[in-house]
């Protein structure tokens, strides 16, 4: 029955599985040969050698054939079992079973016959390990697979003759030294063409091995037994070899065991063992289910998908993903894949490498040509200052223009203004200086300019000390006055495309327009607002007291918000910035972003500052504490320069040029300063024009325009040279 080294621990593990006691040891069969060590059977035809291993049914010998010499296991039946009519109808289906089936994995009948009275059949010998054992040997997960794979050939050989094993165990099957399994012992199996009873055992009970059945094996449902009950057998068999436990609980007794098999309670592959792969899990739920229905219809099908997982294959057991025919592709072809992948990873570094040194070139290229251009701009500026020690501004003008925008610095900017200065100094009747009369000899405290659709359209608005309102068109000379309602004006402001015009005036905000200076809106607001600016598409506008600040929507007159923040006010019309002095924390200016009113940075100043004006990118920010003016980083909060413009006395006015690199000043005199180094880079109408109270920069940089008693000056800078 089996032919294999260590027999004895075969019988052992017999024992250990719960099963239906379908062969039992019986003493007779040592009665009838004798001692086993020195009493050999002698069989007609055949040299018995010594013993390979016993049971219920009969005795198993090693024995040579004396015609051929060919090695064989030679089966007798026992004594006891012989005066069984069942059990020799089991030998003799055995035989006759065994007969029929020629393959590869399965071991071949020679011969059989009755000697002396005992039946007995010769079969090809297979020396090795039972499965289990192998697998022990060499644990392998796909040698295992392999394995059984194989033993599912032979299985499905038989099946396709319509012969189920039903006694399929580890056991039953041995393993060569070269790794070729051998599918033994049919003593069990059954046509299903047959006629013969479905219960045929030694005893009338179910047939198998208890732990190795199938629900409707194990229930006695012995005419439900088909090829797919082998099928749940091959998977206990691979539960068991690959997780190295039974799929259900094996404890307790026969019974209970029995009762757990039929009612189909298996452990998932995947609680046993969270590692193993959900492909193969999925192989073994499929053969080990309940229903025959739902299992592999025969081994032939367990067979072809062990062997569609090994290849890397999508399996028929689970549905195929995206992802997994890809996995399994890439696993199947991981050769070619690997090197596939080493020749684009050498393909990527050397297009890597290819880019870097492109790179390197284009970058030394680039670095070669910023060089030539700071050589160029030195040489323009350097040529620059030579022509004005010599008062040749025409030449100085002409090598400041041709030196490249992004790189005039603070030195540029210095020297440019220097040669306006000049140009301006040296033609004061010309074109370059223009007044207007205005105020009616008042002082002209606040001008305002809108901002320009063209480069020569400029308009002023202007208030005098007695909150008289002037707007004039500075290219037309035409002007029109406005009285203001409610006494002085405390300040004015141009909407940010210049169509509005607003005041505050003693509790009053008026909105006008700036064409004619006819009411818009007027909105109470608290007496001692101080200053306000417009925010948005002018449709809000700003009003500031020193203990807070409210917008208001600058047509409807409606209130919309009221923030923690105080006058002085200063708003940066191309960055939507507004900037404001916190009340709660002295010396500290908010910048508010007009978008959605949140705090965007903050300057920290220490002393509550009289006046704050912003670039109009809204990058640097200018305030006045006492005679000092300080200018900051508004991003970093760094302080750029600090200087006083005029000793002992603070300035009237503030204004950034459109760029923010200078900041003009009003006082005794106008005074322009580099934003950066905080000197002094000209100073304007020093000599007889009194003192300034406010001054502005054109939206285009080109002119200067600043108030005094009962005027407005122009200064066309950029005509200084012609």
């Amino acid at each position: 029955m089996t032919h294999a080294s260590g027999t004895s621990d075969a019988s052992a593990r017999d024992r250990e599985e719960p099963s239906i006691p379908a062969l039992s040891a019986s003493p007779d069969v040592a009665e009838s040969f004798g001692n086993v060590r020195h009493d050999l059977p002698r069989i007609d035809g055949y040299q018995v050698t010594g013993l390979l291993g016993q049971g219920g049914m009969g005795t198993v010998w090693r024995a040579v054939e004396t015609c051929t010499r060919r090695p064989v296991a030679l089966k007798l039946l026992g004594g006891a079992a012989f005066r069984s009519p069942r059990a020799r109808a089991r030998f003799e289906r055995e035989i006759a079973l065994s007969a029929r089936l020629e393959h590869p994995h399965i071991a071949r009948i020679y011969h059989s016959g009755l000697h002396e009275g005992v039946y007995f059949y010769a079969m090809q010998l297979v020396v090795g390990l039972h499965l289990d054992e192998s697998v022990r040997h060499d644990p392998d997960p796909r040698r295992t697979l392999t394995l059984v794979a194989s033993v599912c050939d032979a299985i499905a050989y038989a099946h396709e003759r319509e012969i189920v094993h039903r006694d399929l165990k580890p056991s039953n099957v041995l393993v060569t030294s070269s790794g070729q399994p051998f599918v033994l012992d049919f003593g069990l199996a059954r046509a299903l063409s047959s006629d013969e009873p479905a219960t045929l055992t030694v005893d009338g009970g179910p047939a198998g091995t208890l732990s190795y059945m199938a629900p409707e094996q194990a229930a006695g449902r012995l005419d439900r037994v088909d090829q797919r009950s082998d099928v749940y057998s091959l998977g206990v068999i691979l539960f068991r070899l690959l997780l190295g436990r039974f799929p259900h609980d094996s404890t307790g007794g026969p019974l209970a065991v029995q009762q757990r098999i039929i009612e189909g309670h298996i452990a998932s592959p995947a609680r046993v063992d969270p590692h193993v792969d959900v492909d193969l899990a999925a192989v073994l739920l499929k053969a080990l289910a309940r229903d025959p229905c739902d299992r592999y219809p025969d081994a032939g099908a367990l067979g072809d998908d062990l062997r569609r997982f090994l290849a890397g294959d999508a399996i028929h057991a689970r549905a195929p993903t995206l992802l997994r025919k890809c996995r399994r592709r890439l696993s199947r072809h991981r050769r070619g894949v690997i090197t596939a992948a080493a020749t684009l990873i050498v393909l990527a570094a050397l297009v890597l490498a290819f880019a870097a040194r492109s790179s390197a070139a284009r970058q030394r290229a680039e670095r070669d040509q910023t060089t030539a251009r700071h050589v160029t701009f030195a040489m323009h500026l350097t040529m620059a200052r030579s022509n004005l020690v010599r008062r040749d501004l025409p030449a100085a003008r002409a090598h400041l223009d041709r030196c490249p925008p992004n790189l005039r610095h603070w030195a540029w900017h210095r020297l440019d203004l220097t040669v306006r200065h000049l140009g301006l100094e040296g033609r004061r009747g010309a074109p370059g200086i223009r007044t207007f009369r205005a105020g009616d000899h008042a002082a002209v405290r606040l001008v305002r300019l809108a901002p320009s659709q063209t480069d020569e359209a400029l308009v002023a608005a202007t208030v005098d000390e007695r909150g008289v309102i002037g707007l004039r068109d500075l290219a037309s000379h035409s002007e029109t006055v406005i009285r203001a309602d409610h006494g002085p004006v405390a300040d004015l402001a141009f909407g940010n495309h210049g169509r509005h015009l607003a005041s505050l005036s003693r509790g009053r905000l008026t909105l006008r327009d700036a064409r004619d200076g006819a009411t818009l809106v007027v909105l109470a607001v608290p007496n001692d607002t101080a200053s306000l600016a417009f925010a948005g598409l002018d449709d809000w506008v700003a009003a500031a007291t020193p203990h807070g600040l409210t917008i208001f929507e600058s047509m409807s007159g409606e209130e919309g918000l009221i923030l923690n923040a105080a006058a002085p006010l200063a708003h940066a019309r191309t960055a939507g910035l507004l900037a404001s002095i916190d009340p709660r924390r002295t010396g500290q200016v908010m910048i508010i972003d007009t978008t959605d009113w949140q705090e965007a940075a903050r300057i920290v100043g220490g002393a509550h500052p009289g006046r704050i004006v912003l670039s109009d990118d809204g990058r640097r920010l200018a305030a006045c504490h006492g005679d000092a003016v300080t200018i900051w980083c508004v991003q970093s909060a760094a302080v750029l320069s600090r200087f006083r413009p005029y000793a002992g006395e603070p300035p009237d006015d503030l204004a950034f040029s459109r760029d923010g690199a200078r900041l003009l000043t009003a006082g005794p005199s106008l005074r322009i300063w580099d934003a950066y180094s905080g000197e002094e880079l000209m100073e304007l109408g020093g000599d007889r024009s009194g003192r300034y109270f406010s001054a502005t920069f054109s939206p285009d940089d080109r002119r200067i325009v600043a108030s005094s008693t009962g005027r407005i000056t122009v200064w066309e800078t950029r005509n200084a040279e012609h």
